[in-house]
């Protein structure tokens, strides 16, 4: 910095910072470039094989064209959209503050009749200008904490690494008396309309089947001296309950133990999950882990964790985050897998090899959140058909078939009326985020502190946000209804940005394209 002679301050730049600054917007416009190149070849490839036919005289956009021939089944994953993130949380806080409002006021004022009309939730037009404080003080520091957080992580985007994890010997470690306490626990939990003296039947029945593991060798009979039998009818439920028990015990409600945890699944013996950390510390982690759960003889013996971007293999799965935290998965096939498959010149009825081709598909479908990699795979798996000696002609009418289905991940009720009309959401404030956004982490870390406040804390609102009054008293209801919306990115690119027209739509769901 230098100074005229009017005393007026100037900023001196030297040749390094110029050089530098057209080198970032020369990387830029070569980032740009490259995008548009692939969009065209994506489109003129769509064209030609014929995967996108133009039916009308409007000039579609080639970003559109592109994405109609990734097929139906394609769910494209947005950016964080911060700007939405935000406004979503301005949403979220301006309807906590008027519910605070408004069941404070029918507490007071109990027999104030309520508004005849009011317009329905849906039909309301957002409004982003700041609502007026609570009177509640909590309710005040929640929203404030809420929208503080919500900045705070989307300044910093956390590094995840995918980790897994397995314990030594589960079923041989696992004690008979702890795993009846276990599940004792979780029935007076999760059962609670149970009868007791049915409790105490079933919690008998489980032990004498514990006790029953017995075996005969050179005509003599043994007896199983410690651990639960490994492939019991009820081994695998008995494990799970008891696993449970002991980790959410001396591990999971630690929060300073689990403070680089940022999700974790486990399936019997097998783990996996999401690390913030460093390599390092997750190696502290397991130890401390591992000094928690010995006096119950459990010992995780084999755990791997990698670098953003580097897969980690959990069952038949592997998957890792990208630099966004963004999740991908893979499928895993152990090097010992000769993926062999029933030869179609066998005796069976015909249906049974369509129907193997198409299950092997639909488990890549299920397994695999990317269609370039699931068309890489796809073809893999062809290959192992045609080695098979199975029609090429069937094998492609059946994995292009499951190539076009949706990939669905969570569980659907199969009922007619949930197909033809739309559930209703439980009672509660509705969360409408954008996806891939982190507003979800940030309202449930404060959720119990505005469930004690004096706004949400009786049961008896009008609003019914609480404990609703058909839920059984000692029933514990969430105070929020978490609803993802999905599908901005793809509705842009599928209007006339002359007309403003909407050129297709596509519905599918709650889900429309």
């Amino acid at each position: 910095m230098g100074v005229i002679e009017g005393g007026q301050p100037v900023v001196l730049r030297t040749a390094g910072q110029c050089t530098l600054k057209s080198l970032c917007h020369k990387k830029s416009r070569q980032k740009v470039a490259n995008k548009e190149r692939k969009t065209i070849k994506a489109a003129s490839r769509a064209i030609e094989l014929g995967s996108v036919v133009i039916l009308v005289e409007e000039d579609i956009p080639l970003g559109a064209i592109a994405l109609l021939g990734k097929g139906l089944g394609y769910v494209p994953t947005p950016a964080i959209d911060k700007v939405g993130a935000r406004l979503d949380m301005k949403l979220l806080t301006n309807k906590i503050l008027n519910q605070s409002n408004i069941n404070l006021t029918s507490k007071s004022r109990p027999n104030q009749p309520t508004e005849p009309y009011s317009i329905p939730s849906k039909l309301r037009k957002n409004n982003y200008s700041s609502a007026l404080p609570s009177s509640d003080d909590v309710v005040n520091e929640a929203v404030n904490r809420m929208k503080s957080g919500l900045d705070e992580k989307l300044r910093r985007p956390p590094r995840k690494r995918a980790f897994t994890f397995d314990y030594k010997a589960l079923y041989d470690s696992l004690d008979p008396e702890l795993t009846i306490k276990a599940l004792s626990t979780a029935m007076d939990e999760c059962r609670e309309n149970w009868n007791p003296y049915f409790k105490q039947w079933m919690l008998k029945l489980v032990d004498l089947s514990l006790r029953a593991a017995v075996g005969m060798f050179n005509e003599s009979w043994y007896k199983q001296k410690r651990g639960v039998p490994t492939g019991g009818s009820l081994c695998v439920q008995i494990a799970n309950i008891a696993v449970y028990y002991i980790m959410r015990d001396l591990v999971y409600s630690d929060e300073t133990l689990m403070k680089h945890i940022k999700s974790v699944k486990r399936y019997i013996d097998d783990g996996s999950g999401a690390f913030s950390g460093t390599k390092r510390q997750f190696g502290e982690f397991i130890k401390k882990v591992n000094d928690r759960i010995s006096c119950h003889g459990l010992n995780i013996d084999e755990h791997c964790i990698e670098d953003p971007g580097e897969y980690v293999a959990f069952l038949d799965i592997q998957f890792c985050f990208d630099g966004d935290g963004n999740l991908k998965t893979d499928l895993y096939v152990k090097e010992t897998d000769s993926r062999s498959y029933l030869y179609y010149g066998s005796s069976h009825p015909n249906h049974t090899f369509s129907s193997i081709v198409y299950s092997t598909s639909l488990r890549l479908r299920r397994i695999i959140n990317n269609s370039d990699r699931l068309k890489h795979r796809i073809e893999e798996l062809k290959e192992c058909f045609f080695s098979a000696n199975y029609p090429k002609k069937m094998v492609n009418n059946v994995t292009s078939k499951v190539c076009s289905m949706e990939r669905r991940i969570k569980s659907h009720n199969d009922s007619n009326s949930s197909i033809l009309v739309p559930t209703s959401p439980d009672s509660g404030i509705r969360v409408i985020s954008t996806y891939n956004s982190d507003l979800r982490d940030v309202v449930m870390n404060l959720e119990p502190a505005l469930t004690a406040s004096r706004s949400f804390s009786s049961a008896e609102s009008s609003s019914g946000l609480g404990s609703t009054q058909s839920a059984p008293p000692t029933k514990k209801k969430s105070l929020f209804n978490f609803v993802n919306r999905t599908g901005s990115s793809l509705r842009k690119k599928l209007v006339s940005p002359t007309t403003g027209q909407q050129l297709f739509f596509i519905t599918k769901g709650d889900q429309s394209l």
